[in-house]
Formats: structure tokens, C-alpha cells, sequence
């Protein structure tokens, strides 16, 4: 039980951060995903390095299909690097039509004021648990130039 209590606030974080990332940022377009719309968007970093690229699983799977992709293998945590180096990451909370590219190390800050708040109740008299976990925090954008969105338009 707790731990998909965990999964449903990992995943309300992780879209307040998806959110932040797209806000702001002025799309290029492809007509459809390719490798050369994937390279173009790591070519349009020109003061930092897209060293991630935040896709949807099914565009991830669609990346992992591609030729240039045969010889990629994923390490032993499980994560999977591009030929040109950037990791492939994952999440639900991205359209499909969205490829976020970012610099992990200028792009998004996470601020906090609290740990995790854990409180539980027992109600006795109806044998009942009660669990409440909350998380206090948000993201700020550091750096819009670290920060590159490619939508795919067909």
C-alpha cells in the first residue's frame, strides 16, 4: 500500500517538473520522429549539452526501434544513453507528440521546505488505518537555454 502511495506522488512530482520544463519553451517541429529530428534537437544546444532527453514510453520505444539504435545496450542500472551520449528517460507524464532535451545540470532546481510528512490514524471502533503523506515542493526553470522541446507535428 505505501508504496504506491510512493509511485502516486513520485509521478504528481515528476509532472510539476515536466510542467515547469514546458513552460516557456518555443517548440521546433519535425513532420515525424527520426533520428536526424532527435540529432537536430542536440544541435540546438549551443551553450550547454543535452545530456537527457525526456520522452513519453511509447516515443521511447519507438527511439529504441530505430536502426541507429542496435548496438545500445542498457547499463546495469537500467538506464539507456544515446549514441551521442544523452539517457533516454521515461515518463508517462510527457505527450507523445513531446521530446523535452535538457542539460541535467542547468535546467531545472528543485526546492523543497520540508522532508516527506507522514501522519497515520487508527480508528478504532471501525478497525480502520489512515495514512496521509504530502511533499511540499516545486521546481524553477535555471537556465531556458538548457532546455530544448522538439513536437512532432504528423
Amino acid at each position: 500500500m505505501l508504496s504506491g502511495i510512493g509511485v502516486k506522488l513520485a509521478n504528481s512530482v515528476i509532472a510539476n517538473a515536466v510542467s515547469v520544463l514546458l513552460s516557456g519553451a518555443v517548440p521546433t517541429s519535425a513532420a515525424s520522429l527520426s533520428y536526424s529530428a532527435i540529432t537536430s534537437l542536440y544541435g540546438q544546444f549551443r551553450d550547454f549539452d543535452m545530456n537527457a532527453l525526456i520522452v513519453s514510453p511509447a516515443v521511447a520505444a519507438q527511439i529504441l526501434a530505430m536502426t541507429q539504435m542496435l548496438e545500445v545496450k542498457a547499463d546495469g542500472m537500467g538506464r539507456i544513453a544515446l549514441p551521442f551520449g544523452a539517457q533516454l528517460v521515461k515518463t508517462p507524464q510527457i505527450a507523445d507528440d513531446t521530446l523535452v532535451g535538457i542539460d541535467k545540470d542547468f535546467a531545472l532546481e528543485f526546492i523543497s521546505s520540508s522532508d516527506i510528512i507522514m501522519e497515520t490514524d487508527k480508528l478504532i471502533n471501525r478497525q480502520l488505518d489512515s495514512i496521509s503523506i504530502s511533499i511540499n515542493c516545486g521546481f524553477r526553470k535555471l537556465t531556458p537555454d538548457a532546455v530544448k522541446v522538439l513536437k512532432i507535428t504528423a
